[in-house]
């Protein structure tokens, strides 16, 4: 419930009214038993759609975020696991896999399974958001393999009516995108005035958020690579399927799908994963070139990459190219102000792609639990910036939370030159700026700290799992790059855990710099 509605509730009751109204006007919606309306017959088959890798062997055991595990009863679809991997298993990505065409009988025993144990309400399967991807991938497998029996269509309109009940307003960002777009496809897949009002509320949303989630430069506003994929795929999916029934999205929608490609190929490194910033992961979502080969299928071509790199300049991130080598800069806020849940306290970090191989990277993520791991993870430390006073750049808490946030100023992006800093610290008494600078050989990175009063400034660089970084005097060699610093106190090789994917970390090593005003680094390659 909105605060306006909540006002409007209130307003004109008397006390002992109160507490009966809300309890009706809060209380969770049952979604309603009645027969669905027969589906909408496409005038056309889809285009094929990303294909996900298999996570279920047939049985009971699926693999989700890279850990296994038997779903024998139906309480396993609500407990045993944590939040996240509860509700990767309520998606159905499975329905999607490669060779999905020699399981559609498993798969249709398998949804029947789904709405057997999991009755209409009850359980995180009938939570919007799991709701929402579920309703889309059971659409995609009936376009392709369809029709349906009536009892998996009555459970798809059970589940589209308690959507439409439950839209996450309270959410919003790509919770309430993924509730808009499952609500519009649904609409189309169904005949009937329900289904119109399906349609007529997720395309509105659809239309809204649009405006409001991509940037004027492509990018999403939550400002994390892998989401961006997501809504990315969620806008191929939509031009697809709505031109399987003939309904032609407003040309913006695909205008947008181009400039989203070319923000994409821009956070690519040139092995193909992308950077992972904020809460970003590989392994589990789409890959830029699952992505790109869908938007290709589409008709959606971008152009290539600019030699020099790229300036993403509404995000805030860019990218400065030099023989090969990549170093990417993120000179962006920490996420909307009004939802910065998934973001991280990296302001001003960077990697570098050297030598056919990620060299500095994001230490990345492996968690959204709440606990030490989380926050080591959102932390200023585990990346590649500038800790001071052993404090965070933004106050990141909990799972999703983040208070006092740094605010980026002077940003200034070129392709000779990314200059940045920002006020995070201000509440210690000091301000951080990043400037990096093309050379013949390689980058310059200065560092630069004023502060009202004495204190502690450490430089973090984190090194790939696979890299062991060697000290000789001022420099660090790595990788096949050499690492040259000035106005530094001392280098130290510190181990930390790199997440290579969700509930998987790698031992790696980083370096630690404290200095006192200015470090300057010298990248040679």
């Amino acid at each position: 419930m909105t605060l306006a509605r909540f006002i409007r509730t209130v307003r004109h009751l008397r006390p002992g009214q109160v507490s009966n109204r809300l309890a009706r006007r809060l209380r969770r919606p049952v979604p309603s038993y009645d027969e669905a309306e027969p589906a909408r017959k496409p005038c056309s088959s889809p285009v094929p759609f990303i294909a996900r890798p298999p996570n279920w062997d047939g049985s009971s055991q699926f693999s989700l975020l890279n850990v296994e595990r038997a779903i024998t009863s139906p309480a396993c679809w609500n407990e045993g696991s944590d939040k996240l991997w509860l509700y990767h298993l309520h998606y159905f990505d499975d329905l999607t896999r490669a060779d999905a065409t020699d399981w559609q009988n498993a798969h249709r025993n398998l949804m029947r399974r789904w709405i057997k144990e999991n009755p209409p309400g009850y359980g995180n399967g009938w939570e919007p958001y799991p709701i929402s991807l579920r309703v889309v991938n059971w659409i995609k497998w009936a376009l392709k393999y369809g029709p349906c029996d009536r009892w998996i269509l009555n459970s798809l309109a059970v589940q589209l009516r308690h959507l439409a009940s439950t839209i996450e307003y309270h959410l919003l960002g790509n919770h309430l995108w993924a509730n808009a777009k499952a609500l519009f496809l649904g609409g189309l897949f169904f005949e009937g005035p329900e289904a119109e009002r399906w349609y007529r509320c997720g395309l509105s949303l659809l239309e809204r958020e649009l405006q409001e989630q991509i940037l004027a430069d492509g990018g999403h506003f939550e400002r994390s690579p892998t989401y961006h994929a997501i809504i990315l795929e969620d806008v191929l999916d939509i031009l697809n399927i709505a031109a399987c029934y003939k309904n032609d999205m407003h040309p913006t929608w695909l205008v947008t799908a181009r400039a989203m490609v070319v923000w994409m190929e821009g956070m690519c490194r040139p092995d193909g994963a992308m950077i992972l910033w904020n809460d970003a992961a590989g392994g589990t979502y789409p890959t830029p070139h699952d992505v790109r080969c869908y938007a290709r299928r589409l008709g959606v071509i971008a152009p290539p990459p600019n030699d020099w790199g790229c300036v993403l300049p509404v995000t805030g991130y860019a990218c400065m190219a030099q023989k090969n080598a990549y170093l990417w800069f993120d000179a962006a806020p920490i996420g909307p102000d009004y939802i910065p849940g998934h973001g991280h306290a990296d302001t001003l970090n960077v990697e570098l792609f050297a030598h056919g191989q990620p060299i500095i990277i994001d230490t990345g993520v492996s968690t959204y639990m709440v606990g030490s791991r989380r926050s080591i993870e959102r932390s200023t430390r585990a990346h590649n910036s500038v800790e001071i006073d052993g404090k965070n750049s933004s106050e990141v808490w909990a799972g999703f939370r983040v208070g006092r946030r740094a605010r980026v100023q002077n940003v200034s992006l070129t392709p000779q030159r990314f200059y940045a800093e920002h006020d995070g610290y201000n509440y210690v008494g000091a301000r951080h700026a990043r400037e990096i600078s093309r050379l013949d050989d390689g980058f310059r990175l200065i560092d630069t700290v004023w502060r009202r009063r004495p204190g502690q400034q450490i430089a973090y660089f984190h090194f790939a799992p696979c890299l062991t970084p060697q000290i000789d005097g001022n420099f660090v060699k790595v990788g096949g790059i050499r690492l040259e610093f000035e106005g530094f106190h001392s280098l130290r090789v510190e181990k930390y855990q790199a997440a290579v994917g969700f509930n998987q970390l790698a031992d790696a090593s980083c370096i630690a710099i404290p200095f006192e005003r200015k470090l300057v680094t010298k990248v040679t390659l």
